[in-house]
């Protein structure tokens, strides 16, 4: 039997001086759950992963299923939606506004529409009171995932990786995997979707948006912007029609393995966040196999800073 790992939920609030915990909330099944993604709107807290068992009042599909579970800000639990196939399904992703919450990860069967291939991504929208407004399914004949979305009254936005080709979009060079950036209407249709790459394999692991662009962050192995180090980090900005405005590559000392998570925007500036093997211009491994790091970017793309840091572990 798979061992019980359960999901734990915690709220803090800032003050001048230190973070306060206000509430926890701690929920499981007899097997393994993962809590993967977390969004807030409004009063709400969603928070999102997979599950290997069943929440209560549903059934498992299969493998792992999916999961979507709804607080509000004090942390009563309000609703859980659960679904899957036969295969394993992950909710990698979540994003809300005040018309509901979107959630999308990876499907290894059907779960709306037809299967492309052996995993595909999937981006669903749930009303603030769970019931399901539309799902899309795409993919290629390879795996693929979708890993993040963002949601803006521009549109939707999804991100994630291809190993081949999308509709209209060209086949990943040598079969290495490309990341992609799709935008939807909050109906659920599909405006724009691009998809990019080098000779080696890129994700897009993270997506932020503001009121006239789209960023999306992830790893690449070739040169997006020039030659990678091992793996790099990279952060790309598109305008709300999906026109490339700047892509920047983001490159430790040496030889090494730099990958990019998450990405924010605010009027301040963008920021990433990543861990790294090695040490940044300016900054010093700490110890250990990975250090964690944030740098910030002007809305334009110019570097401000980089803070690497870790423990010996």
């Amino acid at each position: 039997m798979q061992a019980k790992i359960p999901v734990l939920l915690l709220l803090f609030t800032l003050s001048t001086s230190a973070q306060v915990l206000q509430w926890a909330r701690q929920f499981g099944t007899n097997r393994a759950e993962y809590a993967l993604a977390v969004a807030v709107s409004g009063d709400a807290v969603y928070v999102s992963g997979e599950t290997a068992g069943a929440f209560e009042g549903a059934t498992n599909a299969g493998g792992n299923d999916c999961f979507v579970r709804k607080f509000d800000s004090s942390g009563n639990h309000l609703w859980t939606r659960q679904f899957g196939v036969a295969g394993n399904d992950s909710g990698l992703g979540l994003a809300a506004d005040a018309s509901g919450v979107y959630v999308v990860g990876q499907t290894q069967g059907v779960i709306a529409g037809a299967s492309a291939g052996s995993g595909d991504a999937f981006v669903r929208k749930y009303d603030p009171d769970g019931n399901e407004l539309w799902t899309r399914q795409f993919g290629t004949s390879g795996d693929d995932s979708a890993m993040s979305v963002a949601v803006h009254t521009t549109g939707v936005y999804v991100s994630g990786m291809v190993t081949g080709a999308l509709p209209g979009q060209v086949t990943p060079a040598l079969n290495q995997a490309d990341a992609f950036l799709r935008k939807y209407d909050a109906a659920g249709n599909e405006v724009w979707t691009r998809q990019f790459g080098t000779v080696n394999a890129e994700r897009g692991r993270g997506v932020a948006a503001d009121a006239s662009s789209i960023y999306i962050t992830g790893e690449t192995g070739g040169a997006l912007v020039s030659a990678a180090a091992g793996t790099d980090s990279y952060v790309r900005k598109y305008d709300a029609s999906g026109t490339v405005i700047w892509t920047r590559q983001i490159t430790s000392q040496g030889n090494q393995a730099d990958i990019a998570y998450g990405v924010a925007v605010h009027s301040s500036g963008v920021y990433v966040t990543g861990d790294t093997v090695a040490a940044f211009t300016g900054q010093t491994k700490v110890g250990g196999l990975y250090d964690a790091w944030v740098r910030k970017f002007d809305l334009n793309g110019v570097e401000h800073w980089t803070r690497q840091f870790g423990t010996t572990d």
